[in-house]
């Protein structure tokens, strides 16, 4: 049995400031993780002309791309959405398919076909239809067909900030803003498309929440030593 503690000494404090500062440094380190599964016939972003996100359409002649897979805060997974934070985004398992190409790819594409280099080239010269990779970046390119494609959106479903090339593994920082994160797959005509793939979502604290923290614990830590080897002395 433990002797009472009749006065909180220094070194008490700093062992209880410890461990409460411990707590919430485990409680934000831990990853959320969120399973999400894509359909190949998904579109990463919705539009109306004149209308929701009418700056970026895309599959603008056959218009038959389904809605977004969406990830927004979830309790229950530990996503939060926190600007600042990093989500990243792991692939799992399962394969999707476009139309006339046989085969069967992941979220990296189709790597022989319909290779663009630039945003101009984001596009079907078939039927002269554009394709979602045409609003990413240079910086995001070479793009393939059948490539995973996300957005950052608020809750409505407006972009923010530019798409961006997922392929297989891609860590994003959250945006001032942004509700959810909108996936889909880059392709001009989706009816014929198939399968899905499923991607692992994480969520971690800005790393500066992280430096903090650290730095309060070492703290801590350091003030029981002295506090304690003081007392020895």
């Amino acid at each position: 049995m433990f002797p009472a503690i009749t006065k909180p000494y220094p070194g008490h404090i700093a062992v209880i400031g410890f461990v409460v500062v411990l707590q919430v440094f485990s409680s934000l380190s831990v990853k959320a993780d969120e399973l999400v599964a894509v359909s190949g016939r998904s579109g990463p972003w919705q539009w109306v002309n004149g209308g929701l996100n009418t700056n970026y359409q895309f599959n603008a002649i056959s218009l038959d791309n389904q809605p977004p897979t969406v990830v927004a805060a979830n309790n229950a997974a530990g996503i939060a959405m926190t600007p600042g934070a990093a989500l990243t985004l792991t692939y799992v398992s399962g394969t999707w398919y476009g139309g006339s190409v046989s085969g069967a790819w992941g979220p990296t594409g189709v790597p022989q076909a319909q290779l663009a280099y630039n945003p101009d080239q984001a596009k079907d010269e078939s039927i002269s239809e554009w394709m979602p990779g045409h609003w990413c970046p240079q910086s995001e390119f070479p793009l393939h067909w059948m490539e995973l494609i996300g957005v950052f959106t608020d809750a409505g479903g407006s972009i923010i900030g530019t798409p961006y090339a997922i392929n297989g593994n891609r860590a994003l920082v959250i945006p001032e803003g942004a509700a959810q994160l909108q996936l889909g797959a880059e392709d001009c005509e989706y009816w014929d498309n198939g399968g899905a793939v499923t991607m692992n979502i994480t969520e971690t604290p800005e790393p500066s929440t992280l430096t903090l923290l650290v730095s309060a614990l070492l703290g801590l830590a350091g003030a029981f030593y002295l506090r304690r080897r003081r007392a020895k002395e």
